[in-house]
């Protein structure tokens, strides 16, 4: 992720969070190569403001409407994508599905998040998996941009059901396994072409940044729906005074829970043992995991 000084103006941080070689020192407005026609020194951004225009091409609007451009013009290659799907466990249809894409400007990788504050889904953060310290890929949030959910693009009023996983690949994960089955008049679990058919017929699928997480202004959209909530098996922890911390994963289904509470037409959890964490299985196990290890429909969420 691109290193931000601390001394850059919070205005500028998003444009520079995406890669954007922005100069911004002792000039009057920041300066770029413009990312959507390639133009030298053709993209301003006012160091007020925040607002910022091509000279050449004309796009222009706030930091949002740039994350959103830049989110348009950003595509992947086939071939990165099927790699990526391996690597994911998951099949390149629901990434695509999902948005996932290389950035225009330095190829991150980038993800797509949805706020609820209005009568449509609006893409209000444009998240970037990228390596973290130690080598590892994560998703961070465009800097000085509110939390967002994942997959809200894709949502349908009309079905009563919603899954809420804690991080998207969880979510592509649960998507593609409910996609591909369906229940039998036996009670048994089997394969379907169908989509009408297959579970994920009746339910929507969406995942927030973290297990902590939970905006007020998402609950609208989940009155009347039956929701689950599929968070980590994470286990205890100690905090600096070395007193013990509920499991993470727990703690926060219970916290989103209890605001569900007077909302939703009910509230399942994923309650992985009897402190809400199973110690048989590894501290950080998720949906994707028993998912893609099994390869069968997870288990039901208990009440």
């Amino acid at each position: 992720m691109p290193k931000i000084d601390k001394e850059v103006p919070s205005v500028l941080r998003p444009f520079l969070f995406h890669g954007l070689d922005l100069r911004w020192e002792d000039v009057p407005e920041a300066v770029a190569t413009c990312c959507f026609c390639d133009r030298e020194s053709k993209l301003f951004v006012n160091k007020q403001t925040g607002q910022w225009n091509c000279r050449v091409c004309g796009v222009h609007g706030n930091a949002i409407t740039f994350i959103r451009s830049l989110f348009e013009y950003s595509s992947i290659d086939h071939i990165v994508l099927e790699e990526v799907a391996l690597e994911r466990k998951v099949s390149p249809e629901v990434l695509q599905r999902w948005g996932f894409c290389q950035s225009a400007i330095d190829h991150e990788f980038l993800l797509p998040g949805f706020s609820l504050t209005s009568t449509e889904p609006r893409l209000d953060n444009l998240y970037r998996w990228t390596k973290a310290k130690g080598g590892k890929r994560r998703l961070y949030g465009t800097a000085t941009m509110d939390a967002t959910l994942f997959g809200m693009h894709l949502w349908d009023p009309a079905k009563p059901d919603v899954y809420i996983c804690e991080g998207p690949w969880d979510a592509m994960a649960l998507e593609d396994a409910l996609s591909k089955h369906k229940w039998m008049e036996d009670g048994e679990l089997h394969r379907t072409i169908d989509p009408e058919k297959s579970l994920l017929a009746s339910c929507n699928i969406i995942a927030v940044p973290g297990c902590e997480t939970f905006r007020d202004e998402w609950l609208p959209w989940l009155r009347g729906k039956n929701v689950s909530l599929l968070y980590d098996n994470d286990y205890p922890r100690k905090n600096r005074n070395n007193a013990t911390v509920p499991p993470a994963g727990t703690y926060g289904m219970k916290k989103t829970g209890a605001k569900l509470h007077h909302a939703a037409n009910s509230v399942k959890v994923l309650w992985w043992g009897d402190e809400g964490y199973d110690p048989q299985l590894p501290d950080g196990t998720d949906t994707r995991d028993m998912l893609t290890k099994h390869d069968t429909e997870p288990a039901a969420p208990a009440e």
